[in-house]
């Protein structure tokens, strides 16, 4: 029964027919779920170290080296933007 298709009976009894996958496919989908969430990566990265840049303090992303986590957590880029009253600021401070 190579690459025919396999006659398969469900619980309500009606007869559904699956396709077999070649090994050509099956390659092709493995390298294409790969290839995708590489290209996938690649483009969310960027943002990723933008964020982390954004979230971390400017004297410590002077100093290079950072990827995708903030080493020194603030928010003190955010306050400079942001039109927040100073009360509020106490509840986001970490």
């Amino acid at each position: 029964m190579k690459n025919e298709q396999i006659l398969r009976t469900s619980r309500s009894g009606k007869k559904k027919f699956k396709i077999k996958s070649s090994a050509g496919y099956v390659v092709f989908s493995v390298f294409n779920v790969i290839f995708i969430t590489l290209l996938t990566f690649t483009f969310i990265a960027p943002y990723i170290n933008i964020l982390a840049k954004s979230l971390n303090a400017a004297s410590d992303t002077m100093l290079g080296g950072l990827t995708f986590w903030p080493r020194d957590w603030t928010f003190d880029n955010f306050w400079r933007f942001l039109p927040i009253p100073p009360r509020g600021r106490v509840c986001w401070s970490l």
